[in-house]
């Protein structure tokens, strides 16, 4: 079997982690675990580089928290959000402007709804760029799931890879079809 060889970007999908992909691509790298609630551009690189330029969205859903902080949680508190308008939202929103150090927490949520007098959790995380690939930039591959590495580098390099969510079989394209 080939070694991989190169940086590429896979479109993760939610429900799996990074690691279910490198598992699946039957590739060792030094990544750490994506939780499986994200979404978005994965940069398969080993290097400590693919760390940088994390660039993230974050979407929530305020009156409900959950056990769990996310969207798989269990219903564990309610409260009231009438009282919310856009300018409270914007200013408590300032507090979280600026360039952060981490993955945004599945507490980023929560803890806005605090400021806003209420409760809530995560309900998307979709990661837009990792190590200058953007999600839906030409650099981004769809990724389907590998049982030959040389058919994932022929499909690399054609830049024909579709994921196939349901973690079956890789399925290439050719480009004219």
């Amino acid at each position: 079997m080939a070694p991989l060889t190169g940086i590429f970007a896979v479109s993760k999908p939610t429900g799996i982690t990074s690691t279910t992909i490198l598992d699946h691509l039957q590739h060792v790298c030094r990544l750490n675990k994506t939780h499986s609630l994200v979404q978005g551009v994965l940069s398969l690189d080993g290097s400590k580089r693919a760390k940088r330029g994390l660039v993230y969205i974050a979407e929530g859903r305020l009156g409900f928290s959950t056990a769990t902080l996310d969207c798989t949680g269990s219903l564990v508190d309610t409260a009231p959000t009438e009282h919310i308008t856009k300018d409270l939202l914007l200013k408590a929103l300032d507090v979280f402007k600026g360039e952060i150090e981490q993955t945004p927490p599945l507490t980023l949520i929560s803890d806005i709804a605090i400021r806003l007098g209420t409760v809530g959790h995560m309900t998307d995380l979709l990661r837009v760029e990792q190590s200058g690939y953007k999600l839906g930039g030409d650099a981004t591959l769809e990724m389907g799931d590998c049982e030959d590495i040389d058919k994932v580098n022929s499909a690399i390099q054609a830049g024909n890879i579709i994921w196939d969510k349901s973690l079956e079989e890789v399925t290439t394209s050719n480009a004219s079809e």
